[in-house]
């Protein structure tokens, strides 16, 4: 599985504002945006280059070419966003993802 690429930026706010990711390494946060972009609602990004997801309370974009290229954490989550958990352990695994 092709993993996504980091924007400018992304890496280091990732690692200090998502919980427990602190010395979390950058092919780490790769593969867990890349879970989390699998996992996430695709939001409605009509007139923009990037498409948008969320996942919870993250927030980011991902350019056609698979680079992150925006982020933010504390979102307001949708109502009807739920997280796969059985799919969340299958990419764990596929991507070994560790927690």
């Amino acid at each position: 599985m092709k993993l996504l690429q980091l924007g400018k930026g992304v890496y280091t706010y990732y690692t200090q504002t998502v919980k427990d990711n602190k010395n979390t390494s950058h092919l780490e946060v790769q593969k867990k945006l890349t879970r989390n972009m699998l996992l996430a609602q695709k939001l409605d990004s009509t007139g923009y280059p990037n498409q948008l997801y969320q996942y919870g309370c993250l927030c980011f974009t991902v350019s056609k070419t698979g680079v992150v290229k925006w982020i933010r954490n504390g979102c307001r989550p949708s109502k009807d966003w739920r997280l796969d958990t059985d799919r969340y352990k299958e990419l764990n695994t596929e991507l070994k993802i560790n927690l």
